[in-house]
């Protein structure tokens, strides 16, 4: 039972953050066709879920219009996606960060702040435009 309640403390951890990670990074990047937003979504159902979610909190309590961009192949068109501006943000899990976009192993263990902590540094350091 313990494992079992930290385990969904985790997740419930990790999906917040990456809200707040997420709705930060879409507020940074400029407009496109006429939105102030594009919201980018893979295939998956989930991942499509979390993307709406995200683009009506922004519609809801911002004057920002959101463009939703869905059925993205994978994470590495969804991430290059991204660095190219046709999309803001999308949803993704660290395991996939470290996986694809790294192209490293992902660490065995739930420290989930240090984590996220060493994915967005490593990220940042490889993909920054200056």
């Amino acid at each position: 039972m313990r494992r079992i309640k930290r385990r969904l403390t985790f997740f419930t951890y990790i999906f917040f953050i990456s809200v707040v990670v997420i709705f930060g990074a879409c507020i940074a990047r400029s407009s496109f066709l006429g939105y102030d937003l594009v919201v980018g979504a893979k295939l998956d159902n989930e991942n499509q879920f979390m993307a709406e979610v995200i683009a009506q909190i922004i519609e809801k309590n911002t004057q920002l219009k959101v463009k939703r961009l869905f059925n993205l192949e994978g994470t590495l068109i969804s991430f290059f996606s991204i660095l190219s501006g046709s999309i803001d943000c999308y949803v993704e899990y660290t395991g996939s960060g470290f996986l694809e976009i790294l192209k490293r192993d992902y660490p065995n263990c739930y420290n989930t702040p240090s984590l996220l902590d060493e994915l967005l540094k490593v990220i940042v350091q490889r993909f920054n435009k200056p």
